[in-house]
């Protein structure tokens, strides 16, 4: 999961090349990210780019 982690703050945002990275698939990816997480891994990227611009907005 780390290594989604950091391909998420790189700028990754689809989730079947996250599931790779992960060397998992799509299904289980979404099921294991959601227990790690506690967010879906669709939500999580919506609040991930919603960060990134206020943060962009507020700077």
């Amino acid at each position: 999961m780390n290594a989604v982690i950091q391909s998420i703050n790189a700028g990754q945002t689809n989730i079947e090349n996250l599931a790779q990275t992960s060397c998992l698939s799509y299904k289980q990816f979404k099921r294991i990210f959601s227990e790690y997480i506690g967010a879906n891994p669709k939500d999580f990227l919506r609040i991930v780019r919603f960060q990134k611009a206020l943060y962009t907005y507020l700077s």
